[in-house]
């Protein structure tokens, strides 16, 4: 664990049964202890306190065993806070100084300075300077004899000190006194330093001898003539101080130097002398601080004289070295120093954690695989944790932490409504799919949408959903990387509505009949349950807050009036209305029925039985009549035997009623009936009796007497206006009390029952209308659009009862609609119009400051007038205003509620609903969210980063009317509106007139609101320059390290991140340094090769990738190649590869610190020079290390050696005259003979170690030969050795007068001059003939200092 683990941690205990039982909660804080430090080798380590793994600070030194020293000057190292002070990118393993050995120097170097006195301002460079400094030499060389470090053997006097270049390299003055210097090595017994003591004894030698130069000179054949000083006894000196000796002559010479310092009183002896000492130390080693030398150890190398860390991406195995191996490629070590090969590892360059921070940081280096941990932003996890611990498997990808939100964590929803489930992902990993739980389960998923940046929303919607939906929601997402974004918070969902038992249902007339409704509550809120009959209000309504709220309709002696579509709908007044399915109620009655009749014998009669539904069955006396189910009994010429008890039987699902009436004949009675009629609602009907007796008359209208008539034999009915079906029955009684009874007549009224009644909608809303028509053979029944009189053939849905039909239209068309009833017997009608009209709740969000008092008015436009109007506050009820604080302008139909926020507060702050609510149709209508927002900037001023030369724009929005104006610190900006939605207005201003050179302008925007100005914080503008990559040049000498870097500026809110490869390699950069706007990664790379240096910059404020790429050239000798084996007698090549830059250099051979006067031929080859060497090898003395040197015009040297080993076998050899002993092999080995006939004796030569134990050049010939054939052949070769003699001063002249980098070639200007320079050398044909020549007459070598000729073919030059 870390510091970063600390926090509040707390436990709880859950029993089954019996619940949570006890919570506790601690606070834990977790400290950082100090990694224990490993010791390094030959060193001991002292840390205090001892176990610093249980200290979070500590510190601890260390020190070297004897004969070893610290890498530098840093031996005390300190912990804080668990984090050590050398732990870094390069160090993440906090190692400490390591301990070099310490050794004694190779060689000694003493520069000693000796002043002499003038009488005048000394100078270096007239005559007295000139003279001086060429015959110091020689008075320093007659003291060797004084001096015991030379006398033993253990010193020398350095002559190649004087070799300079630079007058001032010998000589410097001080006013009057004149400083010669020279300079002695000690190479030998270097265990003891002699220096102190050889300085000693010169300082007194020049304090005791005179410094004659002229008498000097003369003793060394210096002034003998101008050109004495280009002989080997005055080489030494500089062609630039012979040139100004030889221009004067004797005397002045003389003069200018013996005599004056004698004459003027200059002194000849020092007046005083001083010195400096230096040391030189073996290969892969460095001078220190006390004149001794350093090995450098494994995971270092030697570089500008000291021991230094190997790069990162490096190692080194061997002490003493010079480079670093590079790790293979594709691995890297994790820090400097490495040891072994087994530390290059898969590894990757952290890059920042988007909304998160990792240990180790950013730019530190991991190795693939390892662990990784990731401290997320608050809010934002990793796989589910605030703190993961995770891998990194690839560079090109970096962990994201994320986050999910939810826009609400509660929500009400009507039943069988829509449920829409909203979640916001941020992440920088994008995500691939959004999954959605349910009670824990996964039930659905969704595919993500880019908003924004790196916003991603998903949506989820349930259609219809139910009660059992009711529950907690969230959301998870899956990101590209496998990885899982954290789940949201809770959305706790309400589905809210109601229960109805809507199944279809019939009875009997006269029964009773209950519906019961249940509708849920929401905490905090009520219900108003209300009923409707075939659309029409019915029954009472219920108001409850209890869960659930129970509505009750209860029907008493049901009537067929009461049949029809009984419906529930719970109104939540700050929600909405929730109906139920439609509950279809059917009431089996009589709409007609036969009554007691009495007919005369020969007339007709009709007995009516209609049942609501169903059919109707007839009996006589108890006895079925045939094919009687209509609901008009036709008795046609009554007879005696009619008479009788008519039974009629309405039947429909099994349920049953009866009704009776009597049938009597006589030759007395009714004559005439009254017939059926049909008529319009609202007319009036006419019907006639007739008797053939005197009786009087009554008339009865649905059993209800309405009519008598005095005595006589006919009766007329006049009824009123009828609006509904209607029986007619007349009732004729004789004087004597005798009654007689008319059938039933029906009145079918033909007419409107009920029209639509006009609805208000609100925005996309449904409107539900009704219509209700009655009649008999009702053939159609339309609803018809006011406005184009179409026809309305969708959504609509008809039920029929009998002679009533109730047709119901659903639409969303804003317009007024009616019925058009059609009859059979050609009876048209129109029902009254219903208005479907449009009410619409509007609430403006305001922008304020805090504490000001603020009225929102929320506006009710429609036909309708609420009753009352409720507030709501991020979705929780605060105000309810009823009627008497409305304010309506029926005029305008426009009703106004106000809600005052006296003070604006953090509280009152948010999306603010209302919602108007109308009892009479338990209507209801919201307005749209609306925010009470802070007036200003809706977001924060952000910085704006951009790369030069791309447009700089400001971008920022405000709320309210403002004048939006912006401070910069240096340019110019407008501000200017983009776009405005709602009260939030966008505003864009382009950035002009910045310098090229500037890279930070600081800004502030001000929003002015009248008299009110709300200023925002400063911001900046970063301007970033074009990455730049560095190198050290285009060429560099093999062997060196180079050091590339790139350079980005950067915003300080994101840090660039820099990959390096090489020859299309990945590697990692050694360090990184950075300011408030500069970045720079470095990369030291060995040069072994041509290398191609690639650079990929990772913006991290502007974006993308900058691509740099450039090519090193390497220069310098590559390496020399020579035989596997070199047998003493042969001749043999060595081959010196120089890769060259722009200049060619000068090649030197050199053999023992010896510099042989080559004849070395080079040629070009594929933008290299090949410097060819020939070696005879003529005894042990020919074996060795031969160096091939190549000097750049810049001086730099680069140089590679070959090793010519000895064999022990030993080259036949082939002597003149001499007749060898039969033998196949022309290469014997050790201790083998060869018999040799040699004139007329035999030797035996006998092979020891690859040399002959004797040495046979010529043999007498076997037959005498006469005198003038030995002077002419005694003249041929002495003729040939005066031409080569020659054909060698030749070579020697134009080495020395051209300094080429081949004897015979002027110096080139160019890589070409050279090539067509030697191509002519090589085409010569008088020197091709004189040189073939020479060496096909040539018996014998030359020798001397290292010169051997040797046959070359020159055809096999490439040109």
């Amino acid at each position: 664990m870390s510091s970063i683990n600390s926090g509040s941690y707390s436990a709880s205990a859950t029993y089954d049964g019996y619940g949570t039982s006890a919570a506790r909660s601690v606070s834990t804080e977790v400290w950082d202890y100090c990694p224990s430090l490993t010791t390094p080798d030959h060193a001991t380590l002292t840390c205090d306190p001892t176990d610093v793994s249980t200290a979070t600070d500590a510190t601890c030194t260390v020190v070297c065993d004897d004969g070893y020293q610290l890498q530098s000057s840093q031996s005390e190292f300190t912990c804080s806070g668990g984090v050590w002070e050398q732990n870094s990118v390069e160090n993440p393993d906090n190692k400490v100084t390591k301990c070099l050995r310490v050794v004694n120097p190779t060689r000694y170097t003493v520069t000693i300075s000796v002043g002499y006195t003038f009488t005048r301002l000394a100078n270096c460079e007239d005559y007295y300077g000139d003279y001086l400094r060429i015959a110091f030499y020689y008075h320093m060389s007659d003291a060797s004899s004084s001096i015991s470090c030379l006398s033993d053997g253990d010193c020398y006097l350095n002559e190649v000190f004087f070799e300079y270049d630079d007058v001032y390299d010998a000589c410097y003055t001080a006013g009057y006194v004149l400083w010669l210097k020279t300079q002695y090595v000690q190479d030998s017994n270097t265990d003891t330093d002699r220096s102190d003591e050889l300085f000693q004894e010169v300082k007194t030698y020049v304090e005791d001898n005179e410094f004659l130069p002229y008498q000097l000179m003369a003793d060394n054949n210096c002034l003998t003539d101008c050109s004495c000083c280009i002989l080997d006894s005055c080489i030494l000196a500089p062609s630039t101080v012979m040139a100004s000796l030889k221009c004067s002559s004797y005397d002045r010479r003389k003069r200018d130097v013996d005599q004056p310092l004698r004459e003027h009183g200059n002194s000849t002896i020092a007046a005083g002398a001083v010195w400096e000492r230096g040391v030189s130390c073996s290969s892969g080693s460095v001078p220190d601080s006390h004149d001794r030398c350093v090995v450098c150890v494994k995971g270092t190398y030697e570089t500008d004289g000291s021991c230094t860390s190997c790069p990162i991406g490096t190692y080194q195995d061997s002490d003493e070295a010079i480079l670093c191996k590079t790790c293979p490629p594709g691995t890297s070590t994790l820090g400097t120093g490495a040891t072994s090969q087994e530390q290059c590892v898969g590894v990757c360059q952290l890059e920042d954690i988007k909304y998160g921070v990792s240990e180790p940081a950013s730019g530190w280096i991991v190795q693939l695989g390892s662990p990784l941990t990731v401290r997320c932003d608050e809010g934002f996890t990793l796989a589910g944790e605030s703190i993961a611990v995770t891998t990194i498997s690839s560079c090109t990808t970096m962990p994201s932490c994320s986050r999910v939100e939810i826009s609400a964590h509660s929500v009400h929803v009507l039943k069988n409504t829509a449920l829409t489930l909203a979640c916001k992902i941020t992440s920088a990993i994008p995500p691939s799919a959004c999954s959605w739980h349910f009670s824990n389960s996964v039930f659905a998923t969704s595919s993500p949408v880019s908003t924004e940046g790196h916003l991603y929303e998903c949506v989820l919607e349930l259609e219809g959903v139910k009660e059992e939906d009711s529950g907690s929601y969230s959301c998870s997402a899956l990101l590209t990387d496998q990885t899982s974004a954290p789940s949201s918070d809770a959305i706790h969902a309400s589905i809210i509505g109601l229960t109805f038992d809507a199944s279809n249902m019939t009875i009997s007339e006269g029964s009773d009949q209950t519906f019961y409704c249940a509708a849920s509550v929401p905490p905090e809120s009520s219900v108003i349950i209300s009923w409707t009959h075939n659309g029409k209000s019915v029954g009472e309504r219920t108001q409850a807050s209890t869960n659930p709220a129970i509505g009750v309709l209860h029907l008493t002696n049901v009537s067929p009036a009461n049949t029809g579509l009984y419906e529930c709908h719970a109104t939540y007044l700050d929600i909405g209305t929730q109906t139920s399915e439609a509950s279809l109620l059917t009431v089996l009655g009589f709409l007609s029925s036969p009554s007691d009749v009495s007919v005369t014998p020969g007339s007709d009669v009709d007995l009516h039985c209609e049942a609501t539904v169903g059919f109707v069955s007839w009996k006589k006396d108890g006895v079925g009549l045939p094919a009687t189910t209509d609901k008009v009994l036709k008795i046609e010429g009554v007879a005696e035997n009619d008479a009788g008890l008519y039974t009629c039987t309405g039947s429909y699902e099994g349920e049953e009623i009866t009704t009776v009436a009597r049938m009597y004949v006589s030759d007395q009675g009714i004559t005439s009936h009254p017939t059926d009629l049909t008529i319009l609602s609202g007319d009036s009907a006419n019907f006639t009796c007739q008797t053939n007796v005197d009786a009087i008359f009554s008339w009865y209208l649905d059993d209800v007497l309405v009519v008598s008539s005095s005595s006589a034999q006919e009766s007329y009915l006049y009824t009123g206006p009828l609006t509904s079906r209607a029986n007619v029955q007349c009732v004729a009684t004789t004087s004597h009390g005798d009654k007689f009874r008319s059938h039933v007549a029906t009145v079918d009224v033909v007419g409107v029952v009920s029209g639509p009644s006009s609805v208000a909608v609100a925005e996309g809303g449904l409107a539900e209308l009704v219509c209700v028509v009655q009649g008999d053979n009702l053939q159609s029944l339309d609803w018809v659009k006011s406005s184009d009189k179409t026809i309305e053939r969708y959504n609509v849905e008809v039920y029929k009862v009998a002679h009533i039909t109730t047709s119901i239209l659903t639409t969303q068309d804003i317009d007024s609609f009616y019925c058009l009833a059609v009859f059979g017997n050609g009876i048209e009608i129109e029902t009254p119009r219903g208005a479907v009209t449009r009410t619409s709740v509007t609430l403006e969000g305001m922008s304020v400051s805090m504490g000001d008092a603020v009225t929102m008015t929320c506006s009710v436009v429609g036909l309708v007038v609420p009753d009352f109007i409720s507030w709501t506050l991020n979705g929780q009820l605060i105000r309810t205003d009823d009627g008497t604080s409305l304010e309506t302008n029926m005029a305008h139909h426009t009703t106004i509620s106000e809600l005052e926020v006296p003070q604006v507060t953090e509280e009152s702050l948010g999306d603010y609903r209302c919602i108007a609510s109308v009892l009479a149709d338990l209507s209801v209508f919201s307005s749209d969210s609306a925010a009470l927002e802070l007036l200003g900037f809706v977001d924060t001023v952000t910085d704006v980063v951009v790369r030069r030369g791309d447009p700089v724009i400001i971008s920022l929005s405000v709320r309210g009317e403002a004048e939006v104006t912006c401070d910069l610190s240096e340019g110019m900006v407008a501000m200017a509106e983009v776009e405005t939605a709602g009260t939030v207005t966008a505003y864009d201003g382009a950035v002009s007139d910045i310098s090229s050179s500037t890279h930070q302008v600081d800004f502030s925007c001000t929003a002015t609101y009248g008299e009110t100005s709300i200023k925002s914080h400063t911001a900046s503008i970063s301007i970033i320059d074009e990455p730049e990559l560095s190198v050290p040049s285009s060429y560099v000498m093999f062997g060196a390290t180079a050091t590339f870097s790139m350079s980005v500026g950067y915003a300080s809110s994101a840090l660039p991140v820099v990959h390096w490869r090489v020859n299309n390699d990945a590697t990692i950069q050694t360090h990184v340094t950075y300011s408030s706007n500069q970045y720079t990664s470095f990369l030291l790379w060995p040069i072994t090769e041509n290398v191609e240096i690639e650079a990929t910059v990772h913006h991290g404020d502007v974006g993308g990738a900058t691509v740099k790429r450039e090519t090193i050239y390497s220069y310098g000798v590559q390496e020399v190649r020579g035989p596997e084996k070199a047998l003493i007698g042969g001749s043999y090549n060595l081959t010196c590869s120089v890769a060259v830059a722009t200049d060619n250099p000068i090649i030197t051979w050199s053999k023992d610190d010896q510099q042989i006067m080559s004849t070395a031929l080079s040629y070009f080859d594929d933008s290299q020079i090949v410097s060819i060497l020939n070696v005879r090898l003529s005894g042990s003395e020919d074996y060795g290390t031969y160096i091939c040197s190549a000097e750049f015009p810049n001086n730099e040297i680069s140089f590679s050696n070959f090793h010519l080993t000895k064999t022990s076998e030993c080259m036949v050899p082939e002597i003149e005259n001499a007749v060898m002993a039969a033998t196949a092999a022309s290469v014997v080995g050790h201790s083998a003979e060869v018999s040799v006939l040699c004139g007329t004796e035999t030797v035996v030569l006998k092979c020891s170690y690859g040399s002959w134990d004797q040495t046979i050049v010529y043999c007498p010939q076997q037959e005498s030969s006469s005198l003038i054939l030995q002077l002419i052949t005694g003249i041929v070769v002495l003729v040939i050795v005066i031409v080569a003699a020659a054909l060698l001063f030749y070579l020697y002249q134009a080495k020395k007068n051209n300094r080429t980098v081949s004897p015979q070639l002027e110096r080139p200007d160019s890589v070409a001059d050279y090539k067509r320079n030697l191509s002519h050398l090589i085409s010569d044909p008088v020197l091709q003939s004189t040189t073939n020549n020479f060496i096909d007459e040539a018996a014998g070598v030359v020798h001397g200092n290292q010169l051997a000729l040797e046959p070359i073919d020159l055809a096999q030059v490439d040109n």
